[in-house]
């Protein structure tokens, strides 16, 4: 006796997108109120607002971003998947960006490059705009990264292509370039933000939160591209599309014993 197994999942690409980017605004400005207020005002509060912070490790923000990227990495798995039975000339690519995505949704919590880095201090040791050294360690690996998939990336389908150049390219100038400007902004005051005065502290978080903010917003380009080139392509043997009120909805269909 076979039993079915039906799981329809109603994604809808643009909706999905719409929904991300409005909750990627709020969390950025809920953020940028609270770190105010904690700067601004003496409370009993301090602890419990920093939560909201997108400059903290532990937070909401941080929270959300994860498991963002988590969802980047099983859609890319899927694909994978398929690619792999097919024998596709990039499957290696996916799993690739796979491992990519997966580590960067780990990293958003563990923050494995800060502690790297502390760890490598004594031998990398950047001044001015590579003050904070992981940005050393982390833009070779993005370089050799970006030459390896460049055919790739040729290949996609023409708006696949774009979504992912541009969620990368956001994601790098939010996580790397606006990084290298806080560190320039410590970097004019000897790196003693204990003698910042007002205009210094809201200019470092006008910094931190659009960085924040434009990894959030790569985060949510990137998963709708993934989403997209799924509803597309209909590249997995297990997924139908069907039009549905004039949307795109997504239903699997497995069959086991």
């Amino acid at each position: 006796m076979q039993l079915k197994k039906r799981l329809f999942l109603n994604l809808f690409p643009a909706d999905v997108l719409r929904k991300l980017l409005l909750i990627d605004v709020f969390l950025a400005l809920l953020s940028l109120i609270a770190t105010v207020f904690i700067h601004q005002y003496e409370t009993r509060l301090e602890q419990a607002l920093w939560i909201l912070s997108t400059n903290e490790e532990s937070s909401l923000p941080t929270w959300y971003a994860s498991i963002k990227l988590l969802g980047c990495a099983l859609f890319i798995y899927l694909i994978y998947r398929q690619k792999s039975r097919e024998e596709d000339r990039f499957t290696l690519h996916w799993k690739m960006l796979f491992g990519i995505m997966l580590y960067i949704s780990i990293d958003e919590i563990a923050t494995f490059r800060e502690n790297i880095a502390i760890v490598l201090y004594p031998v990398i040791n950047g001044t001015g705009i590579f003050a904070h050294n992981w940005v050393l360690i982390v833009l070779p690996i993005v370089f050799v990264t970006a030459i390896f998939y460049i055919n790739f990336l040729v290949k996609l389908p023409a708006k696949t292509k774009r979504l992912f150049v541009a969620s990368g390219v956001l994601f790098v100038g939010g996580a790397v370039g606006f990084e290298m400007a806080t560190a320039f902004l410590k970097s004019l005051h000897d790196y003693d933000t204990s003698q910042w005065g007002t205009q210094e502290i809201m200019t470092h978080l006008a910094l931190t939160t659009v960085e924040e903010l434009l990894e959030m917003v790569a985060i949510s380009i990137f998963l709708y591209a993934i989403l997209s080139y799924i509803r597309e392509n209909r590249i997995l043997d297990s997924f139908q599309m069907k039009l549905t009120g004039g949307r795109d909805a997504v239903r699997s269909e497995n069959i086991g014993p």
